[in-house]
């Protein structure tokens, strides 16, 4: 039998250079053929296996869908809306003509430096140069001089009259001490007089009794008249006195009002003295306001960005000038929104501030609780100082801005419309579970700008997808 396989083997032409191995195996076959039997049998059997190894078909496999790629809102999230918002730089400042005026001299340029205060330009009233607000401080100055020059003088003679006014009441007060002090000699005479009188009328009566004729009757009658005409002058004194005397009669009381007219009378020109210096210094501060509106200066230090006016140029009120970028210039964003946006802005999660390909996320510096324009309320984010040189003075930018109250406890989340899907009987979103889309039903509620209300059907940390391009059962990877 092996002498047969050798045979075979040696009729192919390639296995010639192999003759003398095959010789010598032919030889040990021979002397050991069980030997030769096995291992001729170990190879065979290690041929099979090897064949069964390498010619081993290969599994058919079944390629998996790709995953999409998707968008997720977070349950807990406060709703976002998207606003225009209004750079304002706080130190780029257009500064304008105050006044009417004709431009006289420019006195800086485009790229040059200013430190505040300094002068930028000269107006004047007509083309000759001549300055009536400048002539209307002279007139100023020059009343001013003259209030502060009479000052002195005036209030002197104020206090004099005051004095005056005093000195009349003391001299009215001492006329009545006096005519108080006569009117007890008066009393006196007039006593005197009337005993006279008695003693006279006594006389004419024993004369009339012993002689009715006796002509010492009509000469004593002669005196007692004579006495008693005294007697009346005396007491019409007397009453006059009296009166005049008496610090509640009418002429006490008209003395001391005199002196209370005269004294509220230079009290209120001591004040008008002062009123009028004050006024005076008033009206010159006044016109110096109003001259230095013909004498621009820089409010602060900064590079002047534009030269508007040239001389010779007429200006009017609003006119602009100049356009000065002052140092450490800070700036704003200014969002108008609806009062109920506005009262609803969450405190708890940032604004997102989108600059060109920048995103910074900022709370609002400030929201107006009053309307401002256009019956809008006026939301302020400061802009990064970093940024601030990259933005201009007027442009626009969107803000994202979260209005509400994150729901953590998902009791009344808000969802972007765009997530809903209705059919005829019910409405659902698909939320990521375990790396795929689910659907789940949801009972909505009111629209709140592009947010709706969800009822119930959700859970806190849903992630909803907003994509639309996908079934119940897609694989999906959040992207953001």
């Amino acid at each position: 039998m092996l002498g047969k396989l050798f045979k075979r083997v040696k009729s192919f032409k390639p296995w010639r250079i192999l003759r003398p191995v095959f010789r010598k195996l032919r030889i040990i076959a021979r002397r050991h053929p069980i030997i030769s039997l096995i291992v001729i049998l170990l190879i065979l059997l290690l041929v099979i296996i090897l064949n069964n190894f390498l010619a081993k078909p290969t599994p058919v496999t079944t390629k998996s869908p790709e995953a999409k790629s998707v968008s997720i809102y977070q349950i807990g999230q406060a709703p976002k809306s998207v606003f225009q918002g209004k750079i304002s730089k706080s130190k780029l400042v257009k500064i304008t003509a105050q006044t009417s005026g004709i431009v006289q001299a420019v006195y800086v340029k485009e790229g040059g430096y200013v430190h505040q205060g300094t002068q930028l330009l000269t107006l004047a009233s007509n083309y000759q140069g001549g300055n009536a607000l400048a002539i209307q401080s002279q007139i100023a100055k020059a009343n001013l001089d003259n209030a502060n020059d009479t000052y002195s003088e005036q209030k002197d003679n104020v206090n004099k009259q005051r004095d005056l006014a005093n000195r009349t009441d003391e001299n009215a007060n001492d006329l009545r001490d006096i005519t108080d002090q006569s009117i007890s000699e008066t009393d006196s005479l007039i006593s005197l007089d009337q005993s006279i009188i008695s003693s006279l009328n006594g006389q004419i009566n024993q004369l009339e009794a012993t002689d009715s004729a006796n002509p010492q009757i009509t000469a004593t009658q002669g005196l007692v008249s004579q006495y008693q005409n005294a007697v009346n002058s005396l007491s019409q004194a007397q009453r006059s006195n009296q009166y005049n005397s008496s610090d509640t009669n009418p002429p006490a009381e008209i003395a001391d009002l005199q002196r209370d007219i005269s004294l509220q009378q230079l009290d209120i020109q001591d004040k008008t003295l002062d009123l009028n210096k004050e006024l005076s210094q008033l009206q010159y501060n006044l016109d110096l306001v109003n001259e230095s509106l013909m004498y621009p200066v820089s409010p602060f230090g900064g590079i002047v960005e534009r030269v508007y006016v040239y001389p010779g140029q007429s200006v009017t009120p609003g006119t602009p000038l100049f356009e000065i970028l002052g140092d450490n210039t800070s700036a704003t964003v200014e969002v108008d929104l609806p009062e109920g946006l506005a009262k609803s802005i969450s405190r708890l999660e940032p604004s997102v501030l989108t600059f060109n390909d920048q995103i910074v996320t900022e709370q609002p510096l400030f929201v107006s609780t009053e309307a401002v324009d256009n019956q809008l309320l006026v939301a302020l984010y400061a802009v990064p100082s970093n940024l601030v040189s990259k933005v201009s003075d007027g442009s626009y930018i969107g803000v994202q801005i979260p209005v509400g109250y994150a729901k953590t406890d998902a009791a009344i989340p808000f969802i972007p419309l765009d997530s809903i899907y209705q059919s005829d009987q019910e409405s659902f979103v698909f939320v990521v579970k375990d790396n795929h889309a689910q659907s789940k039903v949801v009972s909505l509620g009111q629209v709140y700008g592009g947010f709706v209300e969800i009822k119930n059907g959700l859970s806190t940390g849903d992630q909803i997808i907003l994509n639309r391009n996908l079934i119940s059962g897609d694989a999906v990877v959040v992207t953001h």
